[in-house]
């Protein structure tokens, strides 16, 4: 009998700002393999509770209680999260803000590695682009990309340059995207799951994303775990979330 790895471990959590709970967590763990959504209001705490995850609590959030990460305490772990546990934030950020694509891509794995490895990026990143306008986009200022693209670009680089990584945690994947990229980002989700020892935990505020295997829910500050409902609403989805875009 195969027994699931603990990726990450939060008891006894309770975020707080001055006096005000914001999320009261009493037990949540992530295995390996696990596709969770996180689910709430707008305002709700679910974007905090995600940062918690991360190690990466505003300055001002008051934190009690204990997170693992592969039985290790989050804070005494940052340096070996690098490349394991990749945190995709709401907001799009960028080594090479004022460069280009090409620009970021060197950045993130070097001249040589990019001419070597180009080919992969472009096959990568064919569900949203052909090859011919690849070569047009990598040549792109960033700063001169739509809000959407820019969500994106930033989707697809995270998942691309961390292939290591055995924990994605993603905040909000869908805002400032286009609806007709998110069947290609939740099957290409699905294909970073078929590695099977990765988890991912993702934070959305509608159920029109992916499937998961568990999600929960944020409300009144609790933090409970809900049954899934699929809105289907990029068309019919088979029982592992597939959408059928990527072969």
């Amino acid at each position: 009998m195969n027994v699931l790895k603990e990726v990450i471990k939060a008891e006894g959590v309770v975020l707080s700002y001055k006096e005000s709970v914001i999320v009261k967590c009493n037990r949540f763990v992530v295995n390996e393999g696990d596709f969770v959504c996180i689910s709430g209001l707008n305002g709700s705490g679910k974007s905090t509770f995600l940062k918690a995850l991360a190690g990466q609590c505003d300055p001002e959030i008051h934190f009690e209680g204990k997170i693992e990460f592969l039985g290790n305490s989050v804070d005494d772990t940052q340096t070996a999260f690098k490349g394991r546990v990749v945190f995709i934030k709401q907001v799009p950020e960028f080594k090479e803000e004022y460069g280009t694509v090409k620009d970021e891509f060197i950045a993130g794995v070097g001249y040589k590695n990019y001419k070597n490895s180009r080919q992969s990026i472009v096959s990568f990143f064919s569900n949203f682009i052909s090859e011919k306008d690849f070569s047009v986009l990598e040549k792109t200022k960033i700063e001169r990309l739509n809000e959407g693209h820019k969500k994106l670009l930033y989707i697809l680089l995270k998942l691309y340059l961390n292939p290591e990584a055995v924990l994605f945690l993603i905040d909000e994947p869908l805002n400032y995207l286009d609806y007709k990229f998110a069947p290609g980002i939740n099957d290409l989700l699905n294909r970073v799951m078929l590695k099977g020892n990765t988890a991912i935990v993702f934070v959305s505020h509608c159920k029109m994303f992916a499937k998961p295997n568990r999600q929960y829910l944020i409300e009144n500050h609790g933090f409970t775990e809900v049954e899934y409902h699929c809105l289907s609403c990029f068309g019919n989805v088979d029982n592992k979330g597939n959408y059928g875009v990527l072969k």
